[in-house]
């Protein structure tokens, strides 16, 4: 067994810093696998997801963003082609010309302006396809010098 030390920290007006012991079975002994695989089932996904949860965050923004893309899209991303910045909690991939960007777990699309294509802008957090066919199809963002145009079948009347 290996005992890893971590320390959690709440960032509260107070900063608590608490140290944990985290120990893993890192044998492959036949010996030590039996009781893991008779416990239930789900016992074995919350200790699955909790050594997940100790990757680096890097780590997993590209898994997050790859899979909130697949889900949507049904495109294969591979964790090498995400630009994942930890420190601000932001992943960033592109997708056939369409920008994906994960910020603090809510998920949006880059577009320019539809007039000038100057200024980029962020869509509304997308979290599933009706949303991201509203973002794809009737979201055209504009920049402040950019207006839209009046449509044709507006009459002024007095």
């Amino acid at each position: 067994m290996h005992a890893i030390q971590m320390e959690e920290v709440t960032y509260a007006t107070r900063t608590l810093a608490t140290p944990r012991r985290v120990r893993f079975d890192r044998s492959h002994d036949a010996q030590h696998a039996a009781p893991l695989r008779e416990m239930p089932e789900w016992q074995r996904e919350a200790l699955q997801e909790f050594e997940e949860s100790l990757q680096p965050l890097e780590v997993r923004l590209r898994r997050d963003l790859a899979s909130r893309i697949m889900m949507l899209t049904g495109h294969r991303i591979t964790p090498d082609t995400i630009y994942a910045d930890p420190m601000n909690q932001v992943a960033v991939t592109t997708v056939d010309g369409i920008v994906f960007k994960l910020i603090r777990q809510n998920l949006v699309i880059l577009r320019s302006c539809v007039q000038c294509g100057c200024c980029q802008f962020m869509s509304m957090p997308i979290t599933n396809r009706a949303e991201l066919g509203y973002v794809l199809s009737e979201w055209e963002p504009r920049c402040a010098s950019c207006q839209a145009e009046d449509p044709d079948y507006w009459i002024y009347t007095n």
